[in-house]
This record gives structure tokens, C-alpha cells and sequence, in this order.
């Protein structure tokens, strides 16, 4: 089709051969385009499977953690402390396997903390049965969880001790006031 054009006015090759590369170029970034969408939409087809596994095995894992809580719960007040979770494991609590990583005396005493989201010295139902599906269905390691907890809690006290140097200075600047008078 192009050659007999070509042929008769040879200037014509130029403008055949930039339209055919051009052409050429557009097909593949179409196709790189639809190669791109189409990974794109697996991962977040995957990212969504990831989520649904998480829940199912948060709600498989959910009973067996209640239970284990039960169990520690000796005084039956619906929370525990660390002497009764120390307690419940020297007895020999059962642990359900997905736990069997986390749950060691000296495992939980570096976790408490971390599982006391009020920092109430106790832990409840709530946050003991989140805590533990979390720490077991997360990708973050056990000690980074740790450590953001720390930070977290050494930020609040830091926020509390300005406060009250605020409010100390506040004081202070209210009783020189009336020394003064």
C-alpha cells in the first residue's frame, strides 16, 4: 500500500516511516498500559484475599484466645494481671498452638505492656483476645510492636511532665506576683 506512494514521490518514506514507528509506539505503551492495570488489579485482588485470610483465621483463632483468657482469669473479674497470667502458665495453661511463640512467661511479661492499651495494670477480655490475634496475624515482629509501645507511653508521660512544669511555672509566677504586692 505504501510502496507504490513511496515509489512516486520518494520524500513520502519519511512521513511512512515516522507514522509506522509512531504507531508502533503507541501499540506497546497500549499494551504496557493494560499489562500494568492488570498487575495492578491482582495485587489489590490479593491484597483483599490477604484481609479475608486474616479475618478467617482471626475468627478461628478468637475462641481458643477467649478461652486461654478464662482460664488466667482466676479471680473471674473479667480482667487479668501479670501474677495471674505467670500464675496460669506455671500451672501449665494449655496454649493453643498459633500462640505457642507468644505465649511464654518471659514472653508475656515483656508483652504485657504492650497488651494493657489503658495502662490500667490489668488487661481485659478485649484487649487481651485483640492483642493476642494481632500479634499473632501481623507482619511486624513481636519487638518492633514492643518498642512502638514504648515510644508511645514514653510520650505520654513526656506530654504529662510538660504539663506540669507548664503548670508549675504558671504557679510560680502567680505567687511572685503577690510577694510582690
Amino acid at each position: 500500500l505504501y510502496f507504490p506512494l513511496i515509489a512516486q514521490r520518494p520524500a513520502l518514506s519519511i512521513y511512512f516511516g515516522c507514522l509506522i514507528l509512531l504507531v508502533s509506539l503507541a501499540l506497546m505503551n497500549l499494551i504496557t498500559a493494560l499489562v500494568v492495570e492488570d498487575a495492578i488489579s491482582r495485587t489489590r485482588m490479593d491484597d483483599e484475599m490477604v484481609a479475608i485470610y486474616h479475618k478467617r483465621q482471626m475468627r478461628a483463632l478468637k475462641p481458643s484466645v477467649e478461652a486461654m483468657f478464662q482460664l488466667m482469669d482466676e479471680d473471674e473479674d473479667g480482667s487479668v494481671v501479670l501474677d495471674e497470667v505467670i500464675n496460669a502458665l506455671r500451672q501449665g495453661l494449655h496454649v493453643p498452638r498459633a500462640l505457642h511463640d507468644f505465649v511464654t512467661e518471659e514472653r508475656m511479661v515483656d508483652l504485657f505492656d504492650a497488651l494493657d492499651e489503658d495502662n490500667s495494670g490489668q488487661i481485659s477480655k478485649d484487649e487481651f483476645v485483640q492483642g493476642m490475634c494481632n500479634l499473632v496475624l501481623q507482619d511486624t515482629p513481636v519487638e518492633t510492636t514492643q518498642m512502638l509501645h514504648m515510644l508511645r507511653s514514653a510520650l505520654a508521660r513526656l506530654a504529662r511532665m510538660e504539663q506540669l512544669i507548664h503548670d508549675g511555672v504558671a504557679d510560680a509566677s502567680v505567687q511572685q506576683e503577690h510577694v510582690s504586692n
